[in-house]
């Protein structure tokens, strides 16, 4: 998809602030609109869990990467994420500071050292400003700052087709893009995870904001309702165990039901996700082992 742009509307689009921005006042430099979007494309206009902004997805498998991503413990993602022809602020300046890493050389540089041509906006020699799929902000343990991750997300191919030539060079100029900032990138493809991981996760993404789980989280009530939750559910069917914990400790049936989301998504209760979960069916442990070992794929370390 591209944008349909003269120099004055690429001006403007900056201006606005697209591509720039974190968290819930990220803009995506590509937005899904009624005049782009295609009853067959599976685009989507997504939540992510913890967020209070829409996400822009150009298929199902980004969004499914996406909530997985977040899920192993990404703490932002900028989806649609602009890699600017020109010479730009490096991609990780709005988290850790303005200035605080050199300009990123830009793309046209980047494409004329790998032979690559791009392409230009019609009837311009403004050359498209290309996106990565994911740009993925995460903490790490080993130093004081965030990391980013680079995700470009792919349908994988079959054993005997493969990537026409133009997806390479731009997988390929993705994963240049990343490595000339000193970002890890990763090509995932949705056939990479169990196709069940996707439907829970979209099950028990929790409705409060991200800002709101530190505290849930270490209040009494939600405490006490994990302990009695975790001590019976594994046994019988979880949604006769959460009632009773809700009734015991007088919360209303639909915060029992957050409180039971945000223990799956953080995994305070251990349980397996790469099965589709039913609330008729005991628990299975197995969710934080999986979930340390997605952490770990993802942004190479091992605890989530």
């Amino acid at each position: 998809m591209k944008l349909q742009i003269n120099a004055a509307k690429l001006s403007s689009a900056i201006a606005d602030g697209r591509g720039r921005g974190v968290g819930d006042e990220y803009t995506p430099w590509i937005q899904i609109r009624r005049s782009t979007s295609s009853p067959f494309s599976n685009q989507s206009i997504w939540r992510l869990p913890g967020m209070r902004r829409a996400s822009h997805f150009l298929s199902r498998g980004e969004r499914e990467i996406a909530t997985i991503v977040s899920f192993a413990g990404a703490t932002d993602i900028r989806e649609q994420y602009p890699l600017f022809a020109w010479p730009h602020p490096h991609p990780a300046d709005e988290i850790h500071g303005v200035h605080s890493n050199s300009p990123h050389i830009g793309m046209e540089r980047i494409a004329a050292e790998a032979g690559i041509k791009l392409t230009h906006y019609p009837r311009t020699k403004i050359p498209v400003v290309l996106t990565i799929d994911l740009m993925v902000t995460f903490p790490e343990r080993d130093t004081s700052k965030d990391q980013l991750l680079g995700i470009s997300c792919k349908p994988r191919q079959g054993r005997n087709g493969g990537y026409p030539l133009r997806v390479l060079e731009r997988l390929e100029l993705d994963r240049r893009y990343c490595a000339r900032a000193d970002i890890r990138h990763l090509l995932l493809h949705p056939e990479m995870f169990p196709r069940d991981l996707s439907a829970s996760l979209t099950w028990i993404s929790p409705d409060s904001h991200r800002n709101a789980w530190g505290a849930i989280r270490k209040s009494s009530t939600y405490l006490d309702f994990v302990d009695r939750v975790g001590r019976k559910a594994y046994e019988r069917p979880p949604y006769l165990v959460v009632e009773k914990a809700a009734s015991r400790l007088s919360i209303p049936s639909a915060q029992a039901g957050e409180f039971l989301k945000i223990a799956l998504w953080t995994q305070d209760l251990d349980v397996d996700l790469n099965r589709r979960l039913s609330m008729s069916s005991p628990f299975r442990p197995g969710g934080r082992a999986m979930k340390t070992l997605l952490a770990s794929m993802l942004f190479g370390r091992r605890d989530a």
